[in-house]
């Protein structure tokens, strides 16, 4: 083994510690993270954490006017929303991790479902 070996090894091993303090600091970044949608007409608000689940969903007397069938198919919408904003914003947070060298937040929103009308047509 060569002499020069050695700074080599301990500069690859604080580059793998320096990642690995970085990755843990975005899994607690990313476990409290919560983001909220609300409809076009401001009637349905869903709050979805960092795993998706729906944490919030709040209505408001307008929303019933949308009828029952109405009212699940916005509410289902909102979720939509709801998740595709959380998966922008979960990558954005990896990419100020990983740098330039994935892009995550072109990977997310190229597999995102179009989130417009219920149903998620555009």
């Amino acid at each position: 083994m060569s002499t020069e070996a050695g700074p080599l090894v301990d500069s690859y091993r604080r580059d793998a510690q320096q990642r690995l303090a970085a990755y843990r600091e975005l899994a607690a970044k990313i476990e409290k993270l919560a983001v909220t949608a609300r409809s076009a007409d401001g009637s349905v608000e869903v709050t979805v954490g960092a795993g998706g689940a729906v944490s919030g969903l709040t209505l408001t007397e307008d929303a019933l006017r949308h009828g029952a069938a109405g009212l699940a198919d916005l509410i289902g919408a909102t979720v939509r929303q709801a998740h595709a904003k959380l998966a922008t914003r979960l990558a954005r947070r990896a990419r100020a991790y990983l740098g330039d060298r994935y892009d995550m937040v072109g990977v997310v929103s190229g597999r995102l479902p179009k989130v417009g009308r219920p149903g998620g047509g555009p």
